[in-house]
């Protein structure tokens, strides 16, 4: 929703409602808002947040960066920020949108899975940005998540074999070694998966029945990665086509409906 501002408005009153709306001054404009999750997961201290404002205007390009910050300990939940980039920037036809993602060291806890556009010059303030869990790391000490299950109780959404939980590294994709000089990985919990494609950070929802598998609501980071961009979409799309699958040797082997090995991971 945009804010209409009064043409002859006294100065105090152009500065407040300039505040709210995003609008530009000389040394910039902002846009400011809170991170938040709904589990009840306490964040380690060297937790970080990280916000960026793109341009999502191409849906076969990746998204532009506009402006990005790091909230460095990010604290504990609601996580406020700050947005600072040029008005300049900013192209009338264009499309923007803010995501965030919250990373304890190299594992992605929580990324929002949905697109959160706004005008970047004239924005309802403050943005309350809602991100999912995208991994399966381990809540802080003395935090458990809702509803805990009792002890020997298994949890509802925990997948028919829990051999799959872990973080898995990409070793071969579609016949072929996996590229060398990055990581590919994924991270499988009870109902989701997330990880690093070796440029940008995912998530996606997961189940599983028996050695049926099926992965939906891939989202990512839009970070463009010259060297390792082909294999990341490579990746996205095994998982997707991914209808099964199978534990040889330790090695998690994902499989497409006729049975072709699409990639396989090593723990």
């Amino acid at each position: 929703m945009k804010t209409a501002f009064a043409r002859f408005a006294p100065p105090a009153a152009l500065f407040v409602a300039a505040l709210l709306a995003g609008t530009a001054f000389a040394d910039g404009a902002s846009i400011s808002g809170t991170a938040s999750y709904r589990e009840r997961i306490a964040l380690p201290p060297d937790a970080v947040l990280e916000v960026q404002l793109a341009d999502v205007s191409l849906a076969d390009a990746p998204a532009r960066i506009i402006a990005s910050t790091r909230v460095d300990p990010a604290g504990q939940v609601p996580i406020p920020f700050t947005l600072t980039f040029d008005p300049a920037s900013i192209e009338d036809r264009a499309t923007y949108a803010v995501s965030a993602r919250i990373e304890v060291g190299d594992d992605l806890w929580f990324i929002t899975d949905t697109r959160n556009a706004l005008d970047p010059l004239s924005v309802e303030l403050p943005v309350d940005l809602m991100l999912v869990r995208a991994s399966s790391g381990d809540p802080a000490a003395g935090e458990p998540a809702d509803e805990a299950p009792a002890e020997g109780e298994p949890e509802g959404d925990e997948p028919a074999d829990a051999a799959l939980d872990g973080n898995w590294r990409l070793v071969e994709l579609d016949g072929e070694p996996a590229a060398e000089g990055f990581e590919t990985t994924l991270i499988v919990s009870p109902g989701q998966i997330g990880g690093n494609g070796g440029c940008n950070t995912y998530g996606g929802s997961l189940e599983v029945t028996g050695s049926k598998i099926d992965i939906t609501n891939v989202f990512s980071t839009m970070m463009a990665c010259e060297e390792s961009l082909a294999q990341e979409q490579a990746f996205f799309a095994a998982l997707e086509n991914a209808q099964s699958y199978e534990i040889v040797d330790g090695a998690l082997q994902l499989k497409g409906a006729d049975g072709t090995v699409l990639a396989r991971l090593e723990q």
